[in-house]
């Protein structure tokens, strides 16, 4: 089996973010052996890297509709689906051993590790939202053990390890259509499907309960989900602040990140 793939799904909006999280991926200890964009439009994210996009890494591309059907799922992709397809990134990549998932947007500023001692780091952060749990708990109601009230594993991005990935869906033993019933019956605002499940959320608390001799738990510097740094910044002190920066929060900021 190999080793670590990095997957990063690019909306349409994000194509042009989507060389820079690239290129940040050598921050990463270990560097993954490959890259797969995750995309709406592969010829046209081709061309937005055809001259940016250089890193010494074998890149390859897929469309999110052959995604979809590999996975099951009968709607076109979106914020829910994905999180669908991310609880099955092991059946799409079958030959890996462990994932990296992360949106196109999250740039790895500055070196950040994936193990030590053997043990995946999974990174906490502070935001908590009860429909999680919700749903979490009828998806997978042995789970017991959570994180302190004000933690939480959403941190944009997470190493998957494929067998406890393979293990949590065994568990569930749920199709595409009754997880999707599941997080709407959970969801306050019925317009917005997206907030009662988190695949971050769920998969750490699952790896918390059955496996937690092969986890570290590691307190984030993620920018942004953090409360203290959610106040104004010049971009060069969040790059000496933070090892994790999602660049939605920085947009208008007038730095040349592939230097």
């Amino acid at each position: 089996m190999k080793e670590m793939i990095a997957v990063i799904f690019v909306a349409d909006y994000h194509l042009h973010l989507s060389g820079l999280a690239a290129s940040r991926i050598r921050n990463l200890d270990p560097v993954p052996d490959k890259i797969v964009f995750i995309t709406p439009d592969v010829d046209k994210l081709k061309t937005v890297h055809q001259n940016v996009l250089d890193i010494g890494i074998p890149i390859e591309y897929m469309q999110d509709d052959l995604v979809c059907q590999i996975t099951g799922i009968t709607d076109q992709m979106g914020w829910l689906p994905r999180q669908w397809v991310e609880l099955h990134l092991d059946v799409i990549f079958p030959d890996w051993k462990y994932i990296l998932t992360l949106d196109t947007d999250v740039i790895i500023n500055r070196p950040l590790r994936l193990f030590d001692e053997d043990k995946i780091n999974l990174y906490i952060e502070t935001e908590r939202y009860d429909p999680y749990f919700a749903t979490m708990k009828q998806l997978l109601p042995d789970l017991t053990e959570f994180l302190p009230i004000g933690d939480s594993f959403i941190a944009d991005f997470m190493l998957l390890d494929s067998m406890q990935l393979k293990a949590l869906r065994k568990a569930a033993d749920v199709d595409y259509s009754s997880w999707k019933k599941i997080c709407d019956d959970n969801t306050p605002n019925q317009r917005d499907s997206a907030s009662a499940f988190s695949e971050y959320e769920t998969i750490g608390t699952w790896m918390l309960n059955h496996a937690p001799d092969k986890i570290n738990l590691v307190k984030s510097d993620t920018y942004g989900m953090n409360k203290k740094y959610r106040s104004k910044h010049k971009l060069t002190d969040l790059l000496k602040i933070n090892s994790v920066i999602p660049l939605r929060l920085v947009y208008d900021c007038d730095i040349n990140w592939y230097e």
